[in-house]
C-alpha cells in the first residue's frame, strides 16, 4: 500500500494489522509525529516526510491550518492557513523505483486538491495499481484548473471501473462529516458543492461486494430516514457491475448520518446540538417532512 496523506494513519492501520508493506507520505511535521508515535516501531512500515506530486521538486511551501490537522495542504484554500515550511516532492514513479516496487495493490491519495497530479506521477506504462482511493472537491481544485470528472475521466482511461463515494458538502472544517450515497462513474453529483472519493478498480468487484464493505464500516444515526432515501432496486450480485449513475443501494445500517428532507436535499444546516450538521431540522428531527429550510430553498 502507498498512501499518500497519511496523516495519523487512520487508512494505513487496517493494512498494517494485516501485515501489509505499508508506504505512508506525511508532509506536515505535526501530523507525522503522530504516525511516527503510531508506527514507528512496526518493521513493515516505511514513514517519509516528503509530498507527492506529477513531478520532483526541492522547497515547496506547505500550510497548515488551526482549523484542521487535516487540511494541511501544498496551497492555501483557507484564509487560516500559514505557511508552516518547505517541503520536497517525489512522484509515485521514484517510488516505486526507491523501493524497488514491481506492483500496488492499493494506492491511496488523500492531498486536498493535489490528488490529480499524484495520479499523473504514476509510471503508468510500468505499474496500474489494483485499487485506487483519491478525493475530489471542486471548491479545491478548480482554481488549480480541474474538476472531480476530470479525475474521473483520466481513471476511465487507463481502464479502471470508478465508482463515486459522495458526501454532502463541508459546513465547516474540524467537525465530523456525513455521508451521502456511492454510484457507479459516469453520473452526476446530488449537489454541485459535494466532495468525497472516487474509488478506482481494474477489476470491478461488483456491487454486492461494495455494499457489503459499506454496511461493515458506516453507522447510521437515523435509519429510519436512510431508510427512505434507499432506490427500490436492489444491488447486483457479486461481479456484476450497477448501471452507470446508478446509487449502490445499501441497507439502512449503512448509510452515514444521511438525515435530510425525504422531499428536497437542499444545503446542510445546524441540527439543535449545534455539534452536527443535517439537511433541515424537521430532517434531523427524524420526522422526514419537508421543513422550513427545504422550502426556502426549493
Amino acid at each position: 500500500m502507498i498512501d499518500v496523506g497519511a496523516h495519523f494513519g487512520s487508512s494505513a492501520r487496517h493494512f498494517v494489522e494485516e501485515t501489509w508493506r505499508v508506504y505512508c507520505f506525511e508532509p506536515d511535521p505535526g501530523n507525522r509525529q503522530r504516525l511516527i508515535a503510531q508506527f514507528g516501531r512496526v518493521p513493515n512500515v516505511v514513514i517519509d516526510a516528503r509530498a507527492v506530486g506529477a513531478q520532483t521538486e526541492r522547497g515547496k511551501p506547505l500550510f497548515s491550518s488551526p482549523e484542521s490537522t487535516g487540511i494541511s495542504a501544498l496551497h492555501a484554500f483557507r484564509d487560516t492557513h500559514q505557511q508552516v515550511g518547505l517541503v520536497d516532492v517525489t512522484t509515485v514513479a521514484e517510488i516505486v523505483k526507491e523501493h524497488k516496487l514491481d506492483r500496488i495493490d492499493f494506492l491511496k491519495i488523500d492531498v486536498e486538491g493535489h490528488d490529480f497530479a499524484v495520479l499523473r506521477g504514476v509510471p503508468w506504462d510500468l505499474i496500474k495499481p489494483a485499487v485506487i482511493e483519491c478525493e475530489f472537491e471542486d471548491a479545491k481544485t478548480v482554481p488549480l484548473g480541474h474538476t472531480w470528472k476530470d479525475i474521473a475521466e483520466f481513471l476511465v482511461a487507463k481502464g479502471y471501473v470508478v465508482y463515486v463515494s459522495e458526501w454532502h458538502p463541508i459546513i465547516r472544517y474540524g467537525i465530523q462529516h456525513d455521508w451521502c450515497r456511492l454510484f457507479r462513474y459516469p453520473g452526476a453529483l446530488r449537489d454541485p458543492q459535494a466532495w468525497g472519493n472516487l474509488l478506482a478498480f481494474r477489476e470491478d468487484p461488483g456491487t454486492e461486494a461494495i455494499a457489503d464493505a459499506l454496511r461493515a464500516c458506516v453507522k447510521v444515526k437515523q435509519p429510519q430516514i436512510a431508510s427512505e432515501m434507499e432506490p427500490s432496486q436492489p444491488p447486483q450480485p457479486s461481479g456484476v457491475p450497477a448501471k452507470n449513475g446508478e446509487a449502490v443501494r445499501v441497507t439502512s445500517q449503512a448509510n452515514s448520518d444521511t438525515r435530510r428532507c425525504s422531499v428536497c436535499p437542499k444545503r446542510p444546516q445546524r441540527d439543535a446540538g449545534g455539534s452536527r450538521e443535517s439537511w433541515c431540522d424537521t430532517a434531523a428531527s427524524g420526522t422526514g417532512e419537508q421543513g422550513d429550510d427545504c422550502k426556502d430553498n426549493a
